[in-house]
This record gives structure tokens, sequence and C-alpha cells, in this order.
């Protein structure tokens, strides 16, 4: 991009507005990411099924993970890198518990997203993955002592 040097003011407001563009797009395109995760949660259970039905259920372990796009490109303002938003993180866990198929810790849960490129960050990492959940009870609840699992299953 040229610099216009004599009109800053002109320059600057070009790039901030160019910036809310860009930012209302990210929005759009992180919702509309999450419905997919969603809908892909949904067809591999449904697959899941018609395989477990048809005696071949070890068929599903041959289907490629999901693939979040989560650590590029996720800086805040500060120097320090956010989280994936809360929406990838529950369809993660919800195709981890789906693969499971019983409740699991948060231990195994963070070590799960881990293993998929999914990295939760802070000082008690698990801590904040917990308040994640907790926040997205209409989806996964807590099971007792036993662990997290979906509340539709």
């Amino acid at each position: 991009m040229e610099h216009d040097a004599r009109h800053p003011e002109r320059e600057i407001a070009q790039l901030l507005a160019r910036l809310s563009t860009v930012r209302r797009q990210q929005k759009v395109l992180a919702k509309e990411e999450v419905e997919i995760n969603d809908a892909l949660i949904q067809a591999r259970a449904m697959l899941r099924a018609l395989n477990e039905e048809s005696g071949q259920a070890e068929a599903i372990s041959e289907l490629p993970s999901f693939v979040f796009s989560v650590r590029a490109g996720n800086q805040g303002r500060g120097s320090r890198p956010k989280n994936p938003d809360r929406g990838i993180v529950v369809a993660a866990v919800s195709e981890i518990l789906i693969e499971a198929g019983r409740p699991l810790s948060v231990e195994e849960l963070y070590d799960a997203l881990l293993s998929r490129g999914i990295e939760i960050r802070g000082r008690r990492p698990e801590v904040v993955l917990t308040t994640m959940l907790w926040r997205s009870r209409d989806r996964i609840d807590r099971v007792g002592n036993t662990g997290y699992w979906l509340v539709s299953a």
C-alpha cells in the first residue's frame, strides 16, 4: 500500500476502515466455521451409528479429524496470543467425546485438544478449559466426578 505522507490522517482513516471490514469478515467466518464443525460432528455421529449397526465400527477411525485453523492469526491487540474461540473448542470437545464414547476428564479433554492442534493458553490452561465448558453447559455438562459429556447424548 502506498503511503500518503501529505495526508496521514486520511491514510489512518482508510486503514481503520479496512481493519473494521476485515474484523467483521472474521466474525462471519468464525461463526460459519462453528456451524460447519457442528454439522461434521452430527454427520460423523450418524456414520458411527450406521457403521455400528452394520458391524463396521472400525471404519470410523479412518476418517480424518477436524482441521482447525485456530493458531494462525489469533492474536489480540496485546502481545499475548488469544485462546481459540469457545465455539471451536466446544465443537472439538463434542467430537472427542463422541469418539471416546464415554465421559472424559478435563485433563483427557485438554490432552486430546492439544493432539488436534488446539492450544488453550493460560497459567492453568485446564482451568480455562473448564470455564469454557461451564459457559457451554447447554451442550456439554459435567457428569458428577466422572467428567464431561454431551447434554443431548
